[in-house]
């Protein structure tokens, strides 16, 4: 009797990703699209604002510090990834540069 396992595993699928993406260069598209997200927010509620009666000032006070906190909790499992990943490959290469360094090895 054989059992198939689901395609693919979810060591494959963390292990393309290490494979495709750099975490630094993950980590800086991510503030790239940030920023663009909340352009994209602040202009579309702003407008909505100033079409009521209110000004664009009335919905920069508003938006401040939220939108930066909303995206941050909303893309926290992908930088916390990135993160651990940078630190996971650092810790590996202190140990290789400890392995070469070691007496023994020579």
């Amino acid at each position: 009797m054989t059992a198939q396992l689901p395609l693919p595993a979810r060591w494959a699928e963390e292990l393309a990703d290490r494979e495709l993406q750099d975490p630094h260069e993950r980590l800086e598209h991510l503030a790239r699209d940030k920023r663009a997200v909340v352009r994209s927010i602040r202009e579309l509620i702003e407008w909505l604002v100033v079409k009521h009666g209110g000004s664009p000032a009335d919905a920069a006070d508003a938006l401040d510090a939220y939108l930066e906190t909303m995206i941050d909790n909303a893309t926290l499992p992908v930088r916390r990834k990135a993160y651990d990943r940078i630190l996971e490959d650092d810790v590996l290469m202190r140990f290789v540069r400890d392995v070469a360094r070691h007496p023994f090895a020579r």
